[in-house]
């Protein structure tokens, strides 16, 4: 969710990973699509570089434009989106914001009104954030959170709790029509949904694989982990779906990570709270920071740049912060809006019982 570091050492993990090996895993119930989201054809969103409209089903890539990441076939199956796919690097939006435009925008290419979409999330602040069957009160420790000005919000998807600094994470969603995963199992959709950053990250030197069910790892440590939602098409009034359906998949990296912050905030014993717990907690998670020595501005710039190569296998449009609002669509951002105010933003969603 996404620049060089700061002096603080900034990070991000599931909380499970660190103390609770117990987290959930992806949210696979389903939610009715929103109505107001504005249809951007597909011919006009080519030439101004956004996405397109949505096609009810997504055909397969032959295996000839895979040149840049040889010819896998784990590659070839991710590509198959990308042709049609726009790639936006977001402007720093407050977390409930962040969460309700992953909401909006699903919603808007379920309905048929938006095309592929990966989009680069920017923190504007620290957050919590838990997943959607999680118990607020279990997994955060509030007073400590206030007391550091971190946000906690609760997404629409499910799996563990994830601590995010504006610097120390990259964090994307990836939305796209559901046919591109029907038929595959949980893990295999994962799998297809992260593979362009399997691709992204081996030229910079990180053995990265899908570790199952949700993660991305190293030999070196865990550095990422996804959660996942699909929504079916909304019905158009005559008993048949109005769209493609679509799934919703965001994945947070870690870039780099303070431990001991983290320990703090989330719900911990005394006993995890340690100078050797935090050196477990670290040691468990492997920030891209330490793996490459770049930045996270430069580790943005080449994962970009492995989803737009001309000559590569997934060729999509780039669209950076200053078109974000003509992107996503101002229906799409006002419906995101709304969502932020009734819920993502307010104590009650916070706090749900699961």
């Amino acid at each position: 969710m996404i620049a060089a570091p700061t002096s603080s050492h900034l990070g991000m993990v599931h909380q499970g990973d660190a103390v609770n090996p117990n987290r959930g895993t992806s949210d696979a119930t389903h939610a009715t699509a929103g109505a107001g989201e504005s249809a951007v054809t597909s011919d006009a969103a080519r030439r101004e570089g956004l996405p397109g409209k949505a096609s009810a089903s997504v055909k397969s890539m032959s295996s000839g434009t895979a040149r840049a990441a040889g010819k896998n076939s784990d590659t070839e199956s991710a590509a198959a989106l990308f042709p049609n796919l726009t790639v936006l690097r977001d402007t720093p939006r407050e977390p409930a914001m962040q969460l309700a435009l992953d909401q909006a925008c699903a919603e808007a290419m379920a309905a048929g009104r938006m095309g592929p979409l990966i989009r680069l999330w920017q923190w504007d602040r620290a957050a919590v954030v838990i997943g959607r069957f999680q118990s607020v009160g279990n997994e955060v420790n509030l007073d400590q959170a206030r007391a550091e000005h971190v946000t906690v919000v609760r997404r629409i998807t499910g799996g563990g709790a994830m601590f995010a600094e504006p610097e120390s994470v990259i964090t994307y969603s990836l939305i796209a029509p559901l046919d591109w995963v029907t038929g595959l199992s949980i893990g295999d959709s994962y799998r297809r949904c992260d593979q362009w950053v399997l691709d992204a990250l081996r030229p910079l030197g990180i053995e990265a694989r899908y570790q199952p069910i949700n993660d991305i790892a190293s030999p070196l440590g865990k550095i990422g982990g996804a959660a996942q939602r699909r929504f079916p098409a909304p019905a158009d009034g005559t008993g048949h779906g109005g769209g493609p359906g679509a799934v919703l998949h965001h994945t947070m990296l870690s870039y780099d990570m303070d431990a001991a912050k983290m320990l703090r905030v989330l719900n911990v014993s005394k006993e995890k709270m340690s100078d050797k717990a935090v050196k477990s907690a670290a040691k468990r998670v492997d920030p891209l920071r330490s793996q490459t020595g770049l930045t996270r501005a430069e580790v943005l710039d080449r994962m970009i740049a492995t989803l737009t190569d001309p000559e590569g296998p997934y060729r999509a449009r780039y669209a950076g912060p200053e078109r974000a609002d003509d992107v996503i669509g101002r229906d799409v951002l006002d419906r995101a809006a709304d969502l932020a105010r009734i819920r993502f933003a307010t104590p009650e969603w916070t706090a749900l019982i699961p």
